[in-house]
């Protein structure tokens, strides 16, 4: 028969097991949330720079509206800077937070300006100073075939 102070050193070893099980559900705990956080941090930081980009269009409308044509002369200077501002902002978002749903609103706005993506002026001027994600995402809409009839500028 065991004594009460075999039954205490089983209650000890127990009891340490146990300790240490809730520490390490403790710790997937944590780090859960901290994961969760560090998703919900980018996606915000993704969101702030999407407004940004937003706001820039209404307050450049011509240049956000401008669509560039194959054999237009040189784009105007302001859309050029807008286009600029417009992928840094697209850079930063898919830097934050490139997920599928991004990748789709971006594309939107890139198909927008395709003509101007896909000119000599854009591939002279600094394409390659581009994030290889975002030019991944350029190569896809300029490779995606002209609708039938094209939006009028």
């Amino acid at each position: 028969m065991q004594s009460i102070a075999d039954w205490a050193g089983i209650a000890a070893d127990v009891a340490t097991v146990l300790a240490f099980l809730a520490v390490i559900v403790g710790f997937g705990f944590g780090w859960r949330q901290f994961r969760a956080s560090q998703a919900s941090q980018r996606e915000l930081h993704a969101k702030s720079h999407f407004i940004e980009f937003l706001k820039l269009s209404l307050a450049y409308p011509d240049a956000a509206a401008y669509r560039h044509r194959d054999g237009d002369p040189e784009p105007p200077e302001d859309f050029q800077i807008f286009c600029g501002l417009m992928l840094n902002s697209f850079e930063h978002i898919l830097d934050s937070c490139a997920d599928r749903e991004w990748e789709f609103s971006l594309m939107l706005y890139l198909r927008q300006h395709r003509g101007f993506l896909g000119s000599e002026t854009f591939r002279r001027s600094d394409r390659d100073g581009y994030d290889p994600k975002l030019l991944v995402l350029i190569d896809r809409v300029l490779a995606e075939p002209l609708p039938d009839v094209l939006p009028k500028a």
